[in-house]
């Protein structure tokens, strides 16, 4: 065991300093042993630093109905320290969280924002939305919900209009087709809802490009990336002379460059896979003929 004085030159100034893990004379500077730290503690320590990191930066989001700014009691039953939480008193943060609950959706907005956000969730992982696109999907039902435009509309509609804006926005190949038939929502009243959020949010929507199209359709139709990147060559050269659907073109020009490299591929592929009609596959691959050299 270590004496209470060093042992140098006998002074019982004696210093831990704990950055350095090391006690050291506070008179002759001498280092006389090293702190060795509880590894449970340590460990334990640093697990509840990087939980509690990891939980502000989760949830400090406004896909979030509270934006993660409020009270948020742990599911496992354990305390700040990583011990269990003792079999007497479980009962009680049962309780707890469950008033924690009502109280996060107390009111009518909050019980909108909390469903439809849910919704945003939950459609956004079945299209493959990263957390941005999620974020803005969210941050535009919010500006929608603040001046009482989904009153009369319903939620459904309503987020499926805010999918809609965020893939043009992000220039995301999902077509209105895809979010009406994920979403359980007519084209119809899809168009008219995103419509709507445009006018009254004022949101100018980019225009999407055919090529932006191309490499999804070329994986979904089997295409090597050799045919992808002369698709996007075809398609770059008649930017301005053939004009129409971005997906149609896409797909023609899929279609007439795989079939010029002699892959066997049909029409009915094709016509099964994007649902565009085989007339029109025809009749745009005789436009974009020119372009192929």
């Amino acid at each position: 065991m270590m004496e209470n004085k060093c042992p140098e030159c006998g002074s019982e100034d004696l210093i831990h300093d704990y950055e350095r893990a090391e006690i050291v004379c506070g008179r002759c500077g001498l280092v006389i042993d090293e702190i060795v730290p509880d590894g449970f503690y340590s460990a334990n320590q640093c697990d509840n630093e990087q939980k509690y990191n990891k939980v502000i930066e989760d949830s400090t989001s406004f896909a979030l109905h509270n934006k993660g700014l409020g009270t948020n009691i742990d599911n496992e039953n354990k305390d700040s320290q990583g011990q269990k939480i003792p079999s007497k008193n479980r009962n009680q943060f049962y309780r707890l969280r469950k008033w924690e609950m009502k109280t996060k959706v107390s009111g009518p907005y909050e019980r909108n924002l909390s469903k439809a956000l849910n919704e945003i969730d939950k459609y956004g992982s079945i299209m493959g939305f990263s957390k941005d696109m999620k974020e803005d999907t969210s941050m535009i039902y919010r500006e929608a919900l603040d001046i009482n435009l989904v009153k009369g509309r319903g939620i459904n509609k309503t987020v499926a209009g805010c999918l809609f804006i965020t893939c043009r926005r992000f220039k995301a190949p999902v077509t209105i087709e895809e979010i009406a038939e994920i979403t359980g929502i007519s084209k119809k009243e899809l168009g008219g809802s995103y419509r709507n959020l445009c006018r009254w949010l004022d949101i100018k929507l980019p225009l999407i490009s055919p090529i932006d199209y191309v490499p999804k359709f070329a994986s979904k139709l089997g295409l090597s990336d050799k045919i992808q990147a002369k698709a996007i060559e075809v398609v770059e050269k008649s930017k301005g002379v053939v004009q129409g659907n971005p997906k149609i073109i896409a797909v023609a020009a899929l279609y007439l460059v795989s079939d010029s490299f002699g892959e066997n591929i049909t029409l009915n592929k094709v016509n099964k896979v994007t649902g565009v009609a085989i007339s029109t596959i025809k009749r745009r691959k005789e436009e974009l003929s020119p372009f192929l050299d």
